[in-house]
This record gives C-alpha cells, structure tokens and sequence, in this order.
C-alpha cells in the first residue's frame, strides 16, 4: 500500500438485546463512518478505534448504564479493506435509590420534590443535568446568594445496580445589590442603560439578573461588547457593587448597492444611517433608490424606547417619482406608527399619515390627498433576513384612505403576506422556500384609486419572468392595475460549495379587477434558475425568469434580475 492510499473502513456496531441503545448508537455510526475517510495507517485506525470506545462508554453512562462492557475487533480484510466491531452488552441499567440535598446552614434549601428527577428513575446524566438547572433557579428564588454554585455526586452500587444521588449547593453570604457603576460609554447617556437595568440598591441580590442584562446589551446594535464585574465576597457590608463596562460600536454606516433588473433596467442604492441621533439609540436613516422606474428619497426616524422597552416609535417620509409606462407619479407621504413587540417574534403596529400624489394615466392627471390610518401585524422567525434556512415571516397590513380633496372617496387597503423555510438537512445547503401573498382593495371603483396605489404584479420581487408590473387587465398592451392579488412562489436553493449555489423556483401570480380574486381567471405561472454567490453580507443573485404561455406581443422570452439578497 502507498502513502497516499487510504483504507476502506467498515464499522459495525452490535447492542446485545437492546434495541433502544442500537437506535442511540444509529446516528453514532453515521458520524464514525464520515471520520473514516483518509485513514492511511493502521495505527490511524487503532487510535481512532479506541477514541470512539471511550465515547461509546460515555454515551451508555448517560443512558444509565454504568455496568456496561464494550469489546472491539479489528480485521484486515485485504490491504486496503479494514472492518472494525464494537460489540456492547449494556447489562442492567442504573435507577436511583436515594437523593440528598446539601446546603450550607444560612441558605434556605427547596423542597427537594421541585427536582426533575425522582427516586427509581433511570439514572440520566440529562435528568440530572436537568436538576441542576431547576435547583439553582429554586435556590436563587428563596436565597439572596453571591454566588450560586450546585454540583452533583452518583454513588454507585454494582451489585444492586442503584445509584445515590448527592446535590450540594456551596456556601454562599446573603448579599444586597450595593451602588452600580457604568464605564466605557463616550456618546450614549448612561440614563439609556439604566432603562435596562432591573435591579435597585438594597434589594435581594439575584445573580441571573446580570446574565439578562448582560445577554440584553449585546444584542443592541449600539454595543459591541458588554461585561458585567462585581466580587463574591463582600468586605465589611454586604452589599455588592456592581461595575458595567460598555465598549460602543461605530454609530454611522454608508452603504452603496447595485443591480439590474432587465425590465427596470440598471439601479442603484444608497443610505446613510445613525444608531445614536440623540444619545439614546435613536436610528435616522436616510436612502435613496434610482432606476428608470422608480427615484425616491425615504427618511426614517425610530426611537427604540416609547414608553416602555417593548415599544418603539417610527416616523416616515418620503419623496417618490415613479414612471411605470403605465402611469406617471409624483408623491410625498409621511407617517407616524407605534410598534409594540408582544414577544420575540410577534409585533403589532399603528398610526397615522397621509400621502399627496399627482397622477397622470391615459392622458389625464389628478392629484390626490389622502389621509390613512396604518395597522400591522407580523410574525418573524426566520434565522436571517437576507438569507434565511429556516423560519416563517406573516405580515398583515390594512389601511383605511379617505380623499381630502373629494370626500365622497373612501377605500380599504388589505394584504396578506405569508412566507416559509425549511432546511432540507442539517447543513442548511438544501432550503426549500415558499411564498404567498393576497391583496384586496374594498370600497371604491378601480378608476377612483389613486394608480400608484392599486395592487400589480410581475418583476423580480414578484412574479419572476414576466415584466414589472405587466400581469392584470390590458390597456394598450399596458396593465391598469387592480383591486385584488394573488402571488404563489416555491424555490429551492441548494448551495455547491459554502461560497456558491443556484436555485430553481416556480412563480404564479395575477392581477384582478374585483376586491376579491377571481379564481376562475388564469393564474401566470413562470419557470427559472438563478446562481448564487454568497458574501459575509448576504448573497449576490442571478436568476432568469421564463413566462410558461408568454401572451403573444406582451411577454418577452425572459427577464433576468441582478440584486443582492434572496428573493423573498
């Protein structure tokens, strides 16, 4: 056998009359096998050999069996060929006899019932784990301790096959929060800090209270690190001074973007934002997007605290010239929403604004002035907004419009946006993404809607392979928009390499002249491919959109949409 030659390695594994613990060992054996790869010794796999035996050993101890013996054979089939077996007689598994609690004299011990695990349970390293975890949370409950420290002993007996199970907590002073003393900070007030600080001096101290803060101040987007120092052992007092060290990140970002839609045509994307206005983590962006279709300028204030932690203020405006062939516009808007996060992924918004518009469509131009009343609700699991693998986005949107230049004018404005992902695999290369949208325009004619507001659909956030805005009713060859809309995508996006990766996908959607979908109408459906680049701030796409039955002098062959991030 050469050096560079490596072994074909077999591994079987046999569990004597368990079948519990051949499945436990399943996924074991998968992860071995990927590890046999480029083993060119058989000192390599004598190694290898005793290493997984050891592991072996420590997962049958998790599952209570501490008695169990493992034996292994190594053949040498030929001189490339090595098969390797692990017998393993788990024998009789462990269950507990007796549990102990032990705490020093000053600290008030819980019941020991509150523990997960019972006397003549198996005896589980989770269960026991487990334990640990409720009696620390009990013990900082009915105690005010520096420092919660609980650790566990099994006294085993082989001959009963029964374990006695000792928890101690270690000794701890009873202590009060002393003076807290907040370093580091050079533009953000330490009154923003103290918003999120839930203890007071003289209180009962609770140590899980500082892994909260801590936990909390890394995931604002005004701090790049954040500790939190105080010592166990008070001198003369008992109070404990508390110390926060808070390093900031840089507040103000430029970002500059670029892409090409073939229906739209080059476009370009610009911002500037600051996380800190005023000293309290107030965010004012300013962004812009230019292309042969749409130029606007949007400004965006958001303060992060409304009253409450969980509450949040946001202010819009924006200037906005769009051309669309179909129609010619020019607006100016403004907003003003409360958006209040009922838990992690649930939010709630509303408020007021109005919009100004000048419209010319078919030759004639009106303009308009409308007053809204916004309200949103949403749902975001998704692990990443560029590039998600995994989760479901849900928004809800409606707004009522009355004209304040023509009274008589009143309209409902509703969608529905829902999209989901699935991994494929643990790796994450394989998602299979899904997207739905449905629209609705409630109370006046499709000609008293303002054109810049009626739904459209087609373009590469929307229905890939047909142009922007091109599906509905037909006017010159030119789509009027409508009262209603249904969008329907599926995509799979496999990734080649953690660098590259293309994706197929499936897209259908319409647009209708009623409030409510006509089913009976056809859907446009689309077929394309796209490739991926993937880069540390999302992925660069590629995709080309084909229409299925293109309308004959209406649909081109393709459309082919550069952009950075997904789709949808």
């Amino acid at each position: 056998m050469t050096a560079s030659q490596a072994y074909k390695v077999q591994t079987d594994i046999l569990v004597e009359a368990n079948a519990k613990m051949q499945e436990h060992f399943k996924d074991f054996k998968k992860e071995m096998e990927l590890n046999n790869q480029k083993i060119k010794s058989m000192r390599e796999i004598e190694e290898k050999t005793k290493i997984e035996k050891e592991l072996m050993t420590q997962l049958l101890h998790a599952q209570g069996y501490y008695a169990a013996t493992i034996d292994t054979k190594i053949y040498q089939i030929s001189k490339t060929n090595v098969k390797v077996n692990f017998f393993i007689n788990p024998k009789q598994s462990f269950t507990i006899s007796h549990i102990y609690l032990q705490t020093g004299k000053e600290i008030r011990a819980p019941d020991i019932n509150v523990l997960d695990i019972k006397v003549n349970d198996l005896l589980l390293a989770q269960k026991v784990l487990d334990s640990e975890k409720t009696l620390s949370k009990k013990v900082e409950e009915f105690n005010c301790l520096a420092n919660i420290n609980i650790s566990h002993q099994a006294v085993l007996d082989f001959k009963a096959h029964t374990a006695e199970l000792y928890f101690k907590v270690a000794d701890s002073p009873q202590v009060v929060w002393g003076k807290t003393y907040i370093q580091g900070l050079k533009t953000i007030k330490e009154k923003y800090v103290y918003r999120d600080i839930t203890w007071e001096e003289g209180e009962c101290f609770k140590p899980s209270k500082i892994k909260k803060f801590r936990s909390k101040m890394l995931l604002k987007p005004v701090f790049a690190d954040a500790t939190v120092q105080y010592s166990d052992t008070p001198i003369n007092t008992n109070q404990i001074p508390i110390t926060i060290e808070l390093t900031e990140k840089v507040h103000r970002t430029i970002r500059l973007g670029a892409g090409y839609h073939s229906d739209k045509g080059p476009g370009f994307y610009g911002s500037w934002e600051h996380r800190n206005f005023f000293g309290m983590a107030e965010l004012l962006k300013f962004e812009s997007t230019v292309n042969q279709r749409l130029q606007n300028l949007k400004t965006t204030y958001t303060d992060l605290f409304m009253g409450n932690r969980n509450q949040s203020l946001i202010i819009q405006s924006e200037l906005k010239h769009e051309d669309t062939n179909k129609y010619e516009s020019s607006s100016w808007s403004s907003s003003a929403n409360i958006r209040k996060r009922m838990n992690k992924h649930w939010s709630f918004q509303y408020g007021i604004g109005h919009y100004l518009t000048q419209v010319r469509e078919l030759s004639k131009t009106e303009n308009f002035g409308l007053l809204y009343l916004p309200v949103n609700l949403s749902f975001d699991s998704r692990n990443n907004i560029l590039d998600p693998a995994k989760g479901l986005y849900f928004k809800f949107e409606s707004a009522p419009y009355w004209d304040l230049f023509d009274t008589s004018t009143i309209f409902y404005k509703s969608r529905v946006d829902a999209n989901h992902y699935w991994a494929l695999n643990e790796s994450n290369y394989t998602i299979w993404a899904a997207r739905c949208a449905l629209g609705s325009i409630a109370g006046s004619s499709r000609a008293l809607i303002p054109a810049d507001l009626r739904f459209y659909a087609g373009g590469g956030q929307s229905v890939r392979g047909y142009e922007y805005q091109s599906l509905g009713r037909l006017v010159d060859n030119e789509a009027q928009g409508g009262r209603s809309l249904i969008e329907l995508s599926t995509e799979i996006r496999q990734k080649i390499t953690d660098t590259y990766g293309f994706v197929i996908f499936l897209d259908g959607g319409n647009i209708f002249d009623q409030k409510i979908p006509d089913f009976s109408l056809p859907i446009r459906w689309a077929a394309g491919f796209g490739l991926r680049y993937f880069t540390s701030f999302g992925p660069l796409r590629f995709d080309v959109g084909m229409p299925i039955r293109k309308r004959e002098g209406i649909d081109d062959s393709y459309q082919i949409y550069i952009s950075i991030g997904q789709s949808y």
